[in-house]
């Protein structure tokens, strides 16, 4: 599992956020020699997908070092809804490069107050390749797909799923479409947290 979270960790361009001292920093990390034109967006979401704040700001991404490009105190979130119940969905988009990702959660994931999600699925070929699409009406937290004995390893996996937004993941097909289906199953956190 830990492969899928260091891929995350090499790329060239990164988000993070942390708080501290009641305040939450987001911060746009980069390794590359020039700078790019950027547009980070961020969302205050609860866990149904609805958006309680959001907001958008152009800005330079850093050269060979981190930023910090954006900054609140908590509590202005905390009037919004409960810390438990919601995250900051916060993207950077660079023109011509892909779209990097930060979610921020406000409670350590066994505090959560996750909902029971209806999780959609659906497989195609395509290329070589399986794709499972996989999307929900709440947010799904670290989804762990599997495929038993089939052969292979998915192109991400153990991700959480935000409400209303569809995931695509592949997995080279080495087999017959109808016994990957079969084979197939999801787990995440809150089949976990009864």
């Amino acid at each position: 599992a830990l492969h899928y979270f260091v891929k995350e960790a090499y790329e060239n361009t990164m988000l993070t956020s942390f708080e501290e001292n009641g305040k939450l920093t987001v911060h746009c990390i980069s390794d590359l020699d020039k700078q790019d034109e950027a547009t980070l967006t961020m969302q205050l979401m609860d866990f149904d997908g609805k958006v309680l704040w959001q907001d958008s700001l152009s800005f330079l991404t850093p050269s060979n070092s981190s930023l910090p490009v954006f900054e609140i105190s908590t509590a202005e979130y905390f009037k919004k809804g409960n810390p438990s119940a919601m995250l900051l969905v916060s993207e950077i988009q660079i023109p011509g490069r892909k779209n990097f990702i930060d979610l921020h959660y406000f409670a350590p994931p066994k505090d959560l107050q996750l909902k029971k999600p209806e999780i959609s699925v659906q497989v195609l070929e395509e290329k070589g390749n399986f794709i499972v699409q996989v999307s929900s009406d709440k947010l799904v937290k670290n989804i762990f797909l599997s495929a038993g004995s089939f052969p292979g390893r998915f192109s991400n996996n153990f991700f959480d799923v935000l409400p209303g937004k569809a995931y695509s993941v592949s997995i080279p097909k080495n087999g017959d479409l109808k016994d990957f289906e079969k084979k197939l199953t999801l787990m995440h956190l809150q089949q976990t947290m009864k």
